[in-house]
């Protein structure tokens, strides 16, 4: 199998949920690049072999030389980097509305409800369910497989 066969099986099955676009985002490259490697018409660079196998793991990307493995290293330490910004980004936002959210629940009936009429149901739902989801990898990864193969309930109130 081709490294762009590999690549696309891969991408099939991955938290991208076939998307080529969703993982040009995520790595940070146009939607044509992405769409080369995956459709064949050219091969990444070293660069993107690195993000590509920091992202999938998949053997075809890993380091073929000294100057690909150094920048494996330089890659992963950037991503660590991020990473941790994001932990202490999401931490202080959740701080800063968990002060919000006192102000409301100390004040008067009148202002919470100021608050619902803005709030939008699905998206504090949504919200919710990601934390919660973000504290057991198990049910996050089952939740994941679960949105990308589009299993829905029907019924009542419900298409």
């Amino acid at each position: 199998m081709d490294e762009h066969q590999i690549l696309r099986s891969w991408l099939d099955s991955s938290q991208f949920g076939g998307s080529v676009r969703r993982l040009a985002g995520f790595l940070g490259v146009p939607l044509k690049t992405a769409e080369d490697w995956v459709y064949g018409r050219r091969g990444p660079g070293s660069v993107n072999r690195m993000k590509l196998y920091l992202v999938t793991g998949l053997a075809c990307y890993q380091p073929r030389h000294h100057k690909e493995n150094e920048l494996l290293e330089r890659l992963r330490l950037e991503r660590t980097e991020l990473t941790e910004d994001r932990v202490q980004r999401v931490l202080a936002l959740l701080q800063e509305v968990a002060g919000e959210l006192e102000f409301f629940k100390n004040s008067a009936p009148a202002e919470r409800e100021a608050l619902r009429r803005q709030l939008d149901g699905r998206y504090v739902a949504y919200v919710t369910n990601v934390l919660q989801l973000m504290l057991n990898e198990e049910r996050f990864q089952t939740w994941l497989e679960m949105s990308r193969v589009g299993v829905g309930l029907t019924g009542r109130g419900r298409p």
